[in-house]
């Protein structure tokens, strides 16, 4: 999954103030609903990992190898770039698209990058859009569609710092996405099952999966099945990002 390396990998090499931000750049995920909430938080990210240039795009890995593309939000690409990507079907023939989705990590990419095409190469020159990351994240829903996160700037370098960052917010900016292309009344139409609302309320709690098997006398693998299930329908990528997006909608029990 994107976000491979965990909050526990980088926390070392973060200072407080980096922290800091990547808290706030979770919490504005979460809220965030329009296209001008997603616009708006990528300002924040810019102070995390300077860049230019940045597009979000659903899409999914075709029966030809390549990508397959549908919606967008460009917030700062240049415009003629894309129609031409488009037109001329660069989604299929460019291996950093389809290597983004399917490794799940951060894919630097340059005039040098081998094995991308010469005339993809020369379209992102043109438009100085030749260096940068992009990232892929695979939606937990086999029925949903996957997401293609794409920062570029002629200032950005290949670097550990600024990988581990993007792959840091790379599933909280996904789930923003998501949320924009599903409209806020789509997402508040989460259901739950008794059970799983029962998981839900001790998860909240603090409790581990074995400590809610004990509680409700079910097996742990059982409760994990029941907390997938819930990350599922939240469109969340852990159980914290999970508990936010249940308190946003009002699925919490409130003490």
């Amino acid at each position: 999954m994107a976000g491979a390396h965990e909050a526990s990998e980088c926390r070392g090499s973060l200072s407080a103030a980096d922290a800091l931000k990547l808290l706030e750049i979770t919490h504005a995920c979460i809220s965030c609903t329009t296209d001008s909430d997603f616009r708006g938080l990528l300002p924040r990210v810019v102070e995390l990992v300077p860049f230019e240039h940045m597009i979000a795009i659903s899409a999914r890995l075709g029966s030809h190898g390549g990508v397959v593309a549908s919606q967008t939000v460009n917030v700062s690409y240049p415009d003629e770039f894309c129609r031409e990507y488009v037109s001329r079907d660069y989604f299929r023939v460019d291996p950093v698209m389809r290597d983004a989705l399917t490794t799940c990590s951060a894919q630097y990419c340059c005039e040098a990058t081998q094995g991308r095409p010469r005339e993809v190469i020369s379209l992102t020159v043109d438009f100085g859009l030749r260096e940068g990351y992009v990232l892929g994240w695979r939606s937990p829903d086999p029925t949903g569609a996957d997401t293609l996160l794409s920062f570029k700037s002629p200032s950005m370098r290949h670097d550990r710092r600024s990988a581990d960052m993007l792959e840091f917010v790379a599933p909280h900016l996904q789930l923003a996405f998501s949320r924009v292309l599903q409209g806020e009344g789509a997402a508040n139409q989460v259901t739950l099952s008794s059970r799983e609302k029962e998981v839900l309320d001790w998860l909240q709690q603090g409790k581990s999966s074995w400590e809610v098997s004990v509680i409700l006398a079910i097996s742990e693998s059982t409760v994990n099945f029941h907390v997938s299930n819930i990350k599922r329908k939240l469109g969340a990528t852990n159980r914290v990002q999970a508990l936010a997006i249940a308190a946003r909608l009002g699925l919490l029990r409130c003490e």
